[in-house]
């Protein structure tokens, strides 16, 4: 075989290689965006403790029985958010005045808990 017709193999073999190569990289690129905009968190940037006012709660029912608590709070600001506690330790009382700990992701997810 001459240098022209090897060179002329090696570009085909390449480009095939290459056919092969590419959807597999573009979906392994694609997973791998999914996972760091929606799942992966690298941890809280700020933690924050304020007062709230518990307006309602309820135990959200799962596959497994009962769930967690999900309390129904009011803010220091009068915003009304939901927060949800694990069921371990007191239940909450309507009216009564708890901690709850404000954690705000790198991304920008809010998320409340309560503390005991």
């Amino acid at each position: 075989m001459d240098e022209k017709s090897k060179a002329k193999l090696n570009r085909l073999l390449w480009r095939q290689r290459l056919r092969d190569v590419i959807p597999a990289a573009a979906i392994s690129a694609a997973m791998l965006a999914i996972y760091m905009l929606f799942i992966y968190d690298n941890g809280a940037v700020e933690k924050a403790t304020t007062q709230a006012t518990v307006l309602s709660w309820s135990v959200a029912q799962t596959e497994k029985g009962r769930g967690p608590f999900l309390i129904w709070v009011r803010l220091e600001d009068g915003t009304k958010v939901l927060v949800a506690a694990n069921r371990n330790g007191r239940t909450p009382i309507i009216d009564d005045i708890i901690q709850i700990e404000k954690v705000k992701s790198k991304l920008g997810r809010v998320s409340y808990r309560w503390n005991r």
